[in-house]
């Protein structure tokens, strides 16, 4: 036997054999430890593989305490937009109500294996497994909107006319495990049409933060988005969770987290590998946890819209480490069998941003935080911030009528704090067990030394126009894109910077264009 590892967390000793030494092997370990085993109590164990699969995540999320209470996603429709699909896998040819590709020359074919690995999570029955490797709302059906090509990429226009059909083809929930590291300012097509299609569907679109482990991008940038970043089995932000505060607003995200590292799920057999499962890491991995999740809320309250579905899960998250602001792990860790209780609140609330330069007599803010109450009886809470002091209450408790609503007020007071985003938690808990039952990400941001720097964009006629800016600092390597119609002043630090647009104008012919 080769010695591989000392193991002194358990006094022993990681050993390997060919496979032809192993009965040999075992006979001389079982004669020596046979006549010792009383004296020196060792012990041979098999060297066990672990991996997290949705056997695992699934659990970690609180899923099967739903599917108990009865909502498995029932009459709930999921869309996913992705690589595609393979609609032969066991745990989701029954699930598949339409598919659909935008990507010019394919079919919805799932050669990459990504968009069959989320929809699985979403939704899958575990046919292939026996019913380990079943996903958060085995009961939903699926919209299948191919928006990636085969090798992973996809442009704006793909992704966007995906949003547009699975929204008009009457998808509660649209999951898009994609992005684009750059940082924009939430004014780019794809921002805007997850905010524009949210307002007139009432669907919620759950996106992955990223893998880039900075400031999140587009389209998870947008605020009506549910924004979900990454954690591990144990709870622990993974290193990759693209995190806030948001760049230009300083707004909080990611809105929660769920299990994104490690996770085994369907494998698309027109993808290369063996197997009916195969394990992949990253966001792309978490967010279908979430889009899961909205659906089970969805089945129970087939009357809330996309923002009530996002506020219950974010509000019901399972705290994590208080290491973690709210810019990097939102309210927390999914608990889908919290979000199915009667009381939820608020996700979050951006209360104030602070102008530089900034004097002792800065005023504070005050933003109400709404509880809401889905029961047929009263319930009293006790209200807490925790995390800053710059967040403050005038309530110690709330009471929220039956089937009613109830605002508590909050203020955020910039003096004697230092500049910078700052971040805390408004606590609602059980008065009699206390227990948590409401958790809402409170965020502030007390600008750095900034100036205004004014953009005029006019056409060749000297008239407003709108085209996005590429900014950049004179340092930087990296270019920011801001939308300007016309007139836009941004609050910059000090420094040197160039811009840079583009537009298009008529050219010599009535069938051309100049720039």
């Amino acid at each position: 036997a080769t010695l591989t590892h000392d193991l002194p967390a358990i006094n022993g000793h990681a050993l390997t054999t060919d496979k032809e030494d192993t009965r040999t092997l075992w006979t001389t370990i079982s004669a020596s430890s046979g006549a010792n085993r009383e004296s020196t109590g060792a012990k041979l164990w098999l060297d066990g593989q672990v991996h997290a699969t949705l056997a695992d995540s699934v659990p970690q999320v609180g899923a099967p305490e739903a599917w108990k209470a009865g909502y498995d996603g029932d009459g709930v429709t999921v869309a996913v937009l992705d690589t595609g699909i393979d609609p032969t896998h066991p745990d989701l040819t029954d699930q598949i109500q339409d598919s659909v590709s935008f990507v010019p020359n394919e079919n919805t074919s799932d050669l990459s294996g990504h968009g069959t690995h989320v929809a699985s999570t979403v939704a899958g029955t575990g046919a292939a497994s026996n019913g380990d490797n079943t996903g958060v709302a085995p009961g939903a059906d699926l919209l299948i909107g191919k928006v990636l090509h085969n090798d992973g990429y996809g442009y704006d226009s793909w992704i966007i006319a995906g949003m547009q059909w699975a929204a008009e083809s009457g998808a509660d929930i649209i999951n898009m495990s994609l992005g684009d590291p750059s940082r924009t300012d939430g004014l780019d097509p794809m921002a805007l049409a997850v905010n524009t299609l949210s307002a007139q569907h009432d669907t919620l679109f759950v996106i992955s933060a990223g893998n880039s482990g900075t400031t999140i991008g587009t389209p998870g940038n947008a605020e009506s988005a549910l924004t979900v970043g990454a954690v591990d089995k144990q709870d622990q932000l993974a290193d990759f969770s693209s995190i806030g505060p948001l760049d230009y607003s300083g707004a909080i995200k990611p809105d929660l987290t769920a299990p994104g590292v490690a996770i085994n799920a369907a494998r698309s057999q027109q993808s290369t590998g063996d197997g009916m499962y195969t394990i992949k890491t990253g966001t792309s991995m978490a967010a279908p946890h979430v889009a899961g999740a909205a659906a089970i809320l969805a089945q129970q309250h087939p009357d809330w819209t996309g923002q009530q579905l996002k506020d219950a899960l974010m509000s019901s998250a399972e705290a994590l480490s208080d290491s973690y602001t709210a810019f990097q792990v939102g309210t927390g860790r999914l608990d889908v069998a919290a979000a199915v209780d009667t009381v939820h609140a608020i996700g979050s609330t951006f209360i104030g941003y602070f102008e530089w330069p900034h004097q002792p007599t800065d005023t504070p803010v005050t933003e109400p935080v709404t509880f809401t109450n889905s029961g047929t009886t009263p319930v009293t809470l006790n209200l807490a911030t925790t995390g800053n002091d710059a967040f403050t209450l005038n309530d110690s408790t709330v009471t929220i009528p039956a089937g009613g609503e109830m605002d508590v007020p909050v203020t955020a007071d910039p003096s004697g704090i230092a500049i910078g985003s700052h971040s805390g938690y408004l606590v609602g808990s059980d008065p009699t067990t206390g227990d948590t039952i409401t958790r809402t990400a409170l965020g502030l941001l007390k600008e750095d030394e900034r100036y205004g720097l004014t953009i005029k964009l006019r056409d060749r006629n000297g008239d407003p126009t709108q085209e996005f800016v590429k900014l950049r600092a004179a340092d930087s390597w990296f270019s920011q894109f801001v939308s300007v119609d016309g007139d836009r002043t941004l609050r910059l630090p000090p420094g040197t910077y160039t811009l840079e647009t583009t537009a298009e104008i008529p050219g010599e012919r009535a069938d051309s264009l100049g720039l």
